[in-house]
């Protein structure tokens, strides 16, 4: 069985897009006001502070700034994201059309659900092409301990890599431990990749993963486009990386 999300306290979605587009004042402490509000992590909120235009979005470590998220399709789902602290935000620019590396989405997903994960320093290199000094060592070694990630076909894990769709797909699955694509227990490969032109193209490594989330209420093509393409080895934008982790606990709690 997958395990079970326990429910985190968020502020309304009203809130934080006010705290992207307006200067009037939007409380965070009154608890949502539906259930399908989008859970953040325990502790955070959001609150329009400062900054002409209303642009800023608070977080663990205060009020950020966010100048080229207006208007996208995705906006209310990385506003969530930055409210929660999850994301370390170099500057003003979110980038949301720009490729998300294979490191950088895990630790997005960390920093909004931890899991039973902690940071540790590694004594030796986590994955072979992981040294001690990288900027993500620390959280690879914890997802490892944890069981909470895999390496590549040839033992690399290669956190600079830009992510692909159906790497996604893979290292969600195993992020939060679903039994399907952790312990395969027949070949699913062809129950709905079928049904896609290009369902074919999808690495072997990949197929359960990507066929589970095409499954799970049609999440992949919620997030990607509902197109009869997966288009499995494109690369995943910060945008589309943002909406994937913030919906999927919007329907794990709807």
């Amino acid at each position: 069985m997958e395990r079970q999300y326990s429910g985190i306290k968020a502020a309304p979605a009203s809130c934080l897009l006010a705290a992207l587009l307006l200067s009037s004042a939007c409380s965070a402490d009154k608890p949502a006001a539906s259930p399908a509000a989008t859970p953040a992590p325990t502790g955070t909120s959001a609150s329009p502070e400062g900054g002409s235009g209303g642009d800023a979005t608070s977080s663990p470590r205060g009020p950020l700034r966010v100048k080229d998220i207006a208007g996208h399709i995705e906006q209310e789902a990385i506003v969530k994201l930055l409210a929660s602290g999850a994301v370390n935000l170099d500057g003003e620019m979110f980038q949301p059309n720009e490729m998300i590396q294979r490191g950088e989405f895990l630790a997005w997903a960390h920093g909004y659900d931890p899991k039973d994960t902690v940071k540790k320093k590694p004594d030796q290199p986590v994955f072979q092409d992981v040294p001690a000094d990288h900027p993500y060592a620390d959280l690879l070694a914890g997802l490892k301990a944890s069981e909470r990630v895999t390496a590549m076909q040839d033992g690399s894990f290669q956190p600079d890599k830009e992510l692909t769709r159906e790497e996604l797909a893979q290292l969600w699955g195993w992020y939060q431990r679903t039994e399907r694509i952790l312990s395969p227990k027949q070949d699913y490969s062809d129950t709905f990749m079928k049904f896609r032109k290009d369902g074919d193209k999808v690495q072997e490594i990949y197929r359960v993963a990507v066929d589970h989330y095409i499954f799970f209420d049609d999440f992949y093509h919620q997030v990607f486009g509902d197109v009869p393409r997966l288009n499995p080895q494109m690369a995943v934008t910060r945008a589309e990386a943002a909406a994937w982790i913030v919906k999927f606990y919007e329907k794990k709690e709807s």
